[in-house]
């Protein structure tokens, strides 16, 4: 009788050191325009920051359950924002009943492509309690495929790390450190995702802005990639929002996260239907994602540098801001 061989893909050192690989990424990082989607048009758009949130979430508590590689999640969030910014763009809107189905569709595409067993529509369709059917998960990825052109190349913060901490960890010779480094990194990176805030960052300033935090929090050196020297001050703001971010996910998590039951990811239909207004600060009050987050201790201890923060709105909104970022 044959067994399935599944071998995951392993890091080439030569690309991953190579100048020129890097420089390709950073070229091609911007070749995919994200807009700010939910306030293009905003009386005619029902999609909300909020109702992203909730869908992220599920999205990535999906992939935690699934054991997916933290690629899936980064490309499959890529996927679902760059469809909604072509719809904005376009002067269309999607209604929020579809939003999951959108990114389940956009779950499947991102586990092809990057998962040696990827998921399947039925799996996903359990996710979703049944609300989003195999066919309607197959009749969403091509729709997906059509509005992305097919192009589904794309460089996302997961990717960047996985360059920038094999040459800048000055402790990457200690395994155990560099690893440590990563996790914490990879926990920034995904958390950061799901918050429409970071919509428009560029994925390079936002992996070495998290690798910077994981390693300001673990006391280990971190040295920029030589070509983000000249964002030094826009990665440091990134840091500082990251550091405040993970805080509050912290104080969210640590006092429920060691009583709650082992639960499968649910559907997030419900909540998208029946939120109106954002209720940001509740949002990841009762989700073991990502990557048990209260087991991160890259929590700054000096308090006073996150009082007076320059302020993150809105890209689209703060034009003289956002050039620091794309």
């Amino acid at each position: 009788m044959y067994q399935t061989l599944e071998v995951e893909s392993s890091f080439d050192k030569t690309l991953l050191y190579d100048h020129r690989v890097i420089a390709n990424m950073l070229r091609k990082e911007t070749e995919h325009v994200i807009i700010d989607y939910c306030h293009q048009h905003a009386d005619d758009i029902e999609i909300k920051p909020h109702m992203r949130k909730i869908v992220a979430d599920w999205m990535l508590e999906v992939c935690e359950d699934q054991q997916c590689v933290l690629h899936v999640f980064h490309t499959a969030v890529n996927y679902m924002d760059r469809f909604l910014s072509a719809a904005a763009a376009g002067g269309q809107s999607m209604e929020k009943r579809h939003f999951q189905s959108l990114a389940a569709g956009c779950l499947l595409l991102a586990s092809k492509f990057s998962e040696v067993r990827p998921l399947t529509t039925e799996k996903l369709s359990l996710y979703t309690d049944h609300s989003v059917l195999p066919e309607e998960l197959k009749a969403w990825e091509m729709k997906i495929l059509t509005v992305l052109n097919w192009e589904l190349s794309a460089v996302t913060t997961q990717a960047f790390i996985d360059h920038f901490i094999q040459p800048s960890t000055s402790n990457d010779n200690n395994f155990k450190v560099a690893d440590k480094v990563r996790r914490h990194a990879e926990i920034l990176a995904a958390t950061a995702a799901t918050e429409y805030k970071f919509l428009m960052v560029r994925p390079s300033l936002m992996a070495a802005a998290a690798l910077s935090a994981a390693c300001r929090g673990l006391a280990v050196d971190y040295i920029l990639p030589k070509q983000l020297i000249n964002e030094s001050q826009s990665i440091e703001i990134l840091v500082q929002h990251l550091e405040i971010l993970l805080e509050t996910c912290l104080s969210n998590a640590n006092h429920q996260i060691y009583n709650l039951p082992p639960t499968l990811p649910t559907s997030c239909t419900s909540q998208l239907s029946t939120c109106h207004k954002p209720a940001m600060d509740n949002c990841r009050e009762e989700t073991l994602t990502p990557t048990d987050v209260h087991q991160v201790s890259a929590v700054t201890e000096n308090q006073e540098s996150l009082t007076a923060l320059p302020p993150f709105h809105t890209f689209a909104h703060h034009s003289s801001f956002a050039q620091k970022f794309f």
